[in-house]
């Protein structure tokens, strides 16, 4: 009995799973959804889950898709938009991919007569290019870095398309027009600075000019790696660092009168086996001292044309630090000091902003950063 009732269970749900794939269709058929009522139905064929009354609907939403396609495609070609082959490409690949769904699957075979796009898909590709590549002639021809940026990225674009060597090269030659190569002249000082934060600010400028670039057509070099590969400087970026000056320092003292009562003054020996203690009130000045100081590095930056040495840009620019410190000192009887006020002499001088150190590198990294922000506004 349970053995009926299990193969009655089984049989119940195949019957119901086969009804859910139909719905699965249908719905997706009835909605105008013809590409993916096509996908489901070809899936669900290779699992056995459509009923023959599915399975005669692919038929239908196959013709219905291409249909659509010819729609949408005839007028795309009627269009007067320049790039429309590219978009009729589209159109031909996606229905091509329907196509080859069919062909994977013998069942959908039995109900579908696939139509081949793979000569309307290469004849769009070849006018696409075509396109591509007029329009990147007339962008090189106007002999101009603007112009040829433009043509950079026509020829690209048909390099994807086709995968033609002759457009990775015509990308190339674009390229080579397009870009503005920057060469940023040894940093210059205007007064004494420590030779070590020079050439560190210097190399972290040009490294972060070259691997965080925002344009794809501006270049930075060294003055050596100009040289070393034969690079035509467009431009010359030029540096004037003038170090980092102090200002002068803000300091506020605190005094504070410290006294302990019962202190052992000093011991008197009368004989060995007696010997007098005296106590008093011992004193000090505890005082505390806090100070600030603002330090500011400059650099004046400018771009010149190569050719005529003209000004492009020219910047002061500047990046400010503030050390703040703190230490405590006394003067008279240490032991009148509280064990708080003992500590905060023990330490020493503390800077709350760490240290000198961290001080010069902050401001490198702020005038560092600010130079970025320049150039990369004037290029956008």
């Amino acid at each position: 009995m349970k053995t009926k009732f299990y193969s009655f269970f089984i049989f119940s749900m195949i019957i119901a799973g086969a009804m859910v794939s139909c719905k699965s269709v249908n719905k997706l058929y009835q909605n105008g959804d013809y590409d993916q009522a096509v996908y489901t139905a070809v899936k669900k064929m290779h699992k056995n889950k459509l009923t023959p009354q599915t399975k005669a609907l692919i038929t239908d939403a196959y013709g219905k898709a291409m249909e659509q396609y010819k729609i949408e495609i005839d007028y795309l070609v009627r269009s007067n938009d320049l790039y429309k082959w590219e978009a009729v490409l589209n159109k031909y690949e996606k229905a091509q991919q329907l196509t080859n769904a069919i062909l994977k699957s013998e069942e959908a075979m039995q109900y579908v007569s696939p139509v081949d796009y793979s000569s309307a898909l290469q004849l769009a590709m070849q006018n696409a290019v075509a396109v591509r590549k007029q329009r990147g002639q007339y962008f090189m021809d106007q002999n101009n870095k603007a112009a040829a940026q433009q043509a950079y990225h026509e020829f690209a674009r048909a390099y994807s398309l086709s995968n033609d060597l002759e457009f990775y090269h015509l990308k190339e030659e674009a390229f080579n027009r397009a870009v503005t190569n920057i060469v940023v002249a040894p940093m210059q000082t205007r007064y004494y600075a420590n030779n070590y934060v020079v050439q560190n600010l210097e190399n972290n400028l040009l490294c972060n000019l070259q691997n965080s670039n925002s344009s794809l057509f501006v270049k930075y070099y060294s003055t050596y790696q100009a040289r070393n590969k034969n690079i035509k400087a467009d431009q010359v970026m030029e540096l004037f660092y003038d170090g980092i000056q102090a200002e002068r320092a803000s300091n506020h003292t605190k005094e504070v009168n410290a006294q302990k009562n019962n202190v052992l003054i000093r011991e008197v020996v009368i004989r060995p086996d007696s010997i007098v203690k005296e106590y008093g009130t011992v004193y000090a000045k505890y005082t505390t001292h806090q100070s600030s100081q603002n330090y500011t590095g400059r650099i004046f930056m400018q771009i010149n044309d190569a050719g005529n040495n003209q000004s492009l840009i020219s910047r002061n620019i500047e990046a400010s630090y503030c050390i703040n410190s703190s230490f405590a000192s006394f003067t008279g009887d240490e032991r009148a000091l509280s064990t708080e006020q003992k500590r905060e002499v023990d330490k020493g001088r503390i800077n709350s902003n760490n240290n000198h150190e961290e001080m010069v590198r902050n401001i490198t990294e702020t005038l560092t950063r600010k130079i970025q922000d320049e150039v990369r506004y004037y290029w956008n």
